[in-house]
């Protein structure tokens, strides 16, 4: 088993967490782009688990709009656990408060 899958499976819910990973997106840069390079990238957000059948994905929560009382939103990054090189768990339990939503 990889390092980086161990790292995951220490993963709760609500962890506040830093994923370093390889975006390999085709786009352009403000310098004139390359396309199709791996790009390193650090992404912080609330850890909510696992997804995908096919291709698994580390899913992070980074904002939460709270509209009305029972209407709210929640941002979050899909990040491929294959792409994944490092994950750090900056505080356990962090976003356990700000993810509840009340009605």
């Amino acid at each position: 088993m990889k390092e980086v899958d161990k790292q995951v499976k220490g993963l709760s819910p609500c962890d506040l967490v830093r994923i370093e990973w390889f975006d390999a997106s085709i786009g352009k840069s403000l310098s004139g782009g390359l396309a199709g390079i791996d790009v390193s990238v650090k992404s912080w957000g609330i850890f909510l688990g696992v997804l995908g059948e096919k291709n698994e994905h580390i899913i992070l929560a980074q904002n939460n709009f709270r509209y009305a009382d029972g209407l709210y939103d929640i941002d979050y990054t899909a990040i491929p656990a294959c792409w994944t090189e490092k994950v750090t768990v900056i505080d356990k339990q962090h976003g356990r408060d700000c993810l509840l939503v009340s009605s």
